[in-house]
């Protein structure tokens, strides 16, 4: 065949086609000479010590994750897999998952997941975050918290600001995603890149009803908490109350110079959504592994993180926005949230059934175990 002719198809597919490459079934990695070209031209020097330190460290933490979570009790370590295939050298696994041979499927489909698994790593490890998250944590989420008091005497907690005072049921920081979390988030939804995961620092509110989810949103805005020219619209979601409609009720209550309790708002809010059942505009968010059932307020918003940095031998203030999530909701919905198919162990479940079907297709479930390892 002539040279000119022959084009690398998951590069073409990649570039211009828009198939990620966490969705190639093979690469086309020849040898060890054309590993190197494809680790080099990736960002790394085989030839520096720190980058082959790095990149073993990200072998080793991959097979790691995946004994953890994709071989069942009772197998053989995949570790002593790799071993069996005279695995000592990287560059090999990159040869092994550009293999067509059919004698070596097996160590092909693991190879190529392994790189996967290895590339949502290397770049997790290579965002702001993984740089300045400290820095980024405090500066969202300490003047937030600040605001946020226990009455000990009353057993309450209020979003407080002087006189400006909405009880909370609850209020919750969104944990630290733990790379074995975060990497199965990032294979399991195809659209997902690591600079775009959004979440990583978050709060959530649990008010007592639907007014007090808008008051906090009033809050955390009249407060300089939340800045909503910053927030990523396309991102957010109402799947409790239609912003519209409440707007609606806001402006006849206040056209009839209304003096009614929070008792009297929530009760004409939940009378005029009867009224429009079957009409409702709420703003949904698309998420597979979401339940249909799950209802949440949320935005994403970003804040201007400034970080001093040694630069020449002085000290340089860096500036850059980063996302974070607030998630609002009444106590009603939140228990309803919290319990079955709509708990965030469901949620998690189904999210590694999609990330091993991203891996390995649907090879782990037409295997045996002794052909899987």
């Amino acid at each position: 065949m002539a040279e000119n002719l022959y084009f690398r198809r998951q590069a073409l597919q990649s570039l211009l086609g828009g198939v990620s490459v966490l969705d190639a079934p093979k690469l086309s990695v020849r040898d060890r000479g054309q590993a190197e070209d494809f680790i080099k031209s990736y960002g790394f020097n085989w030839e520096s010590e720190s980058d082959q330190r790095k990149i073993y460290s990200y072998f080793r933490q991959t097979v790691a994750f995946l004994q953890d979570y994709f071989i069942e009790d009772g197998q053989e370590a995949l570790t002593d897999f790799f071993e069996s295939q005279n695995i000592e050298d990287v560059r090999d696994v990159l040869v092994y998952a550009s293999s067509r041979k059919p004698d070596v499927e097996k160590i092909q489909k693991w190879s190529c997941a392994a790189l996967k698994v290895m590339h949502v790593m290397a770049h997790l490890n290579s965002d702001l975050y993984s740089v300045f998250d400290d820095e980024i944590r405090h500066q969202i989420l300490d003047p937030i918290k600040s605001l946020v008091t226990d009455d000990p005497l009353q057993g309450s907690t209020f979003l407080q600001n002087g006189t400006n005072k909405i009880k909370l049921n609850k209020f919750e920081l969104k944990p630290i995603k733990n790379q074995s979390s975060a990497v199965i988030k990032l294979l399991a939804k195809k659209r997902l890149v690591a600079l775009n995961i959004l979440d990583r620092v978050g709060v959530r509110f649990v008010t007592k009803n639907t007014f007090d989810i808008f008051q906090v949103i009033r809050f955390l805005v009249n407060n300089s908490l939340v800045s909503y020219p910053h927030c990523i619209v396309n991102e957010s979601a109402n799947m409790v109350y239609p912003t519209d409609l409440f707007l609606e009720v806001m402006d006849t209550l206040r056209s009839k110079n209304s003096m009614a309790d929070e008792k009297d708002i929530e009760a004409l809010l939940m009378k005029k959504m009867e009224d429009q059942k079957g009409q409702l505009d709420l703003k949904t968010k698309g998420n597979v592994f979401t339940a249909p059932d799950y209802k949440f307020v949320k935005f994403i918003s970003r804040k201007l993180i400034r970080v001093e940095i040694e630069h020449g031998g002085k000290k340089e203030e860096v500036q850059f926005f980063y996302p974070f999530e607030v998630q609002v909701m009444d106590s009603q919905t939140y228990n309803n949230n919290m319990r079955g198919p709509l708990s965030h162990e469901e949620y998690k479940k189904r999210q590694l059934k999609a990330a091993g079907l991203r891996l390995f297709g649907n090879y782990l479930s037409k295997s045996s175990e002794e052909d899987v390892v």
